[in-house]
């Protein structure tokens, strides 16, 4: 489900790309329609120097939870690390079954909000239904003291609309490269894609996209899950793709993302993810046994965090 959050990041990324450059008149409505949104997004951000500043640091670490149409099971947790020299992103997925037990400090903050905390240990994806409003912060504390990381911005992402965004731009040319049959009534999950080069619409993506019975499994999963994000940021690049359905992208990205960022940081982010690609993508998940919960081996996750996010080689 990675890719389906980068849809979302670099959608977005576009979006503030194409506002940014509107005359000013467009630019104060995009600003307007974020402002009656999100709380973080103010007036004062239309200012003149509001899109000259480009203070973005060399490594950023965002956190991306995919929720449920009730926005309470965060059944996608992603952590990444932008570098801004080399211009790539490290990433690593958290499965939902993980294991994780809260701080006494912060269970005891939350009983001061009103949130009845489990004094034992839960599933990871439990943690943002519990801490209810207080979700995204809570689950982002939860992952810091897991990763031993600071997370600077978080972005709570509704995955319906996926379907809605690849629909809008026109759906995304795939050469699909085999036939991809499965069935799964209890995720209420039907694929059914011929092998062939075909336009893909959001129904049709999200199959694409969510298809892993390959012969290698998670490798080839992975490589199909690259395959259409080089297509999809072929197509988004395109600024008559926005230009032509701003509007209601900027809805639709309103509609299902929540986060702490501010349109002033987008903007500043967006001017670097517009030169993204799929093979500067790195995605990793965390390491651990198979069992439900799962369980996280910590000398191999340190491992991984210290190469992904801080660059750190593991000893010979």
């Amino acid at each position: 489900m990675i890719l389906i959050v980068m849809i979302f990041i670099v959608t977005g990324a576009f979006i503030f790309i194409i506002a940014s450059s509107m005359p000013s008149g467009r630019r104060t409505d995009t600003a307007d329609t974020n402002s009656s949104e999100h709380s973080e997004i103010t007036s004062a951000d239309t200012d003149e120097n509001f899109f000259t500043d480009s203070s973005v640091p060399s490594k950023t670490v965002f956190a991306v939870y995919g929720v449920d149409k009730g926005k309470a099971l965060s059944d996608v947790i992603i952590v990444a690390s932008f570098d801004r020299v080399k211009n790539t992103i490290n990433s690593i997925s958290i499965p939902r079954d993980t294991y994780v037990e809260m701080s006494a400090k912060n269970r005891e903050e939350l009983r001061e909000y009103g949130k009845k905390i489990p004094s034992g240990g839960m599933k990871i994806n439990a943690v943002h239904s519990l801490c209810g409003e207080y979700g995204n912060e809570y689950l982002s504390r939860q992952i810091e003291e897991m990763l031993n990381i600071h997370i600077d911005y978080y972005f709570e992402i509704d995955l319906d609309g996926f379907v809605e965004i690849v629909d809008l731009i026109g759906g995304v040319e795939i050469d699909v490269p085999t036939n991809m049959r499965y069935s799964d009534p209890t995720q209420d999950l039907y694929i059914n894609i011929k092998k062939g080069r075909q336009t893909l619409d959001g129904k049709k993506a999200q199959e694409f996209v969510r298809f892993r019975r390959f012969v290698k499994g998670d490798i080839e999963r992975i490589e199909s899950q690259k395959l259409f994000l080089k297509a999809f940021l072929k197509k988004i690049t395109s600024s008559d793709t926005i230009l032509s359905n701003l509007s209601e992208l900027i809805s639709v990205f309103l509609d299902n993302v929540n986060t702490n960022m501010t349109l002033k940081d987008a903007v500043n982010y967006a001017s670097y993810i517009k030169d993204m690609s799929a093979d500067k993508i790195i995605m990793e998940t965390l390491p651990g046994d198979d069992n439900t919960p799962y369980r996280h081996y910590e000398n191999e996750t340190r491992s991984l965090v210290n190469k992904l996010f801080f660059d750190v080689e593991p000893a010979a």
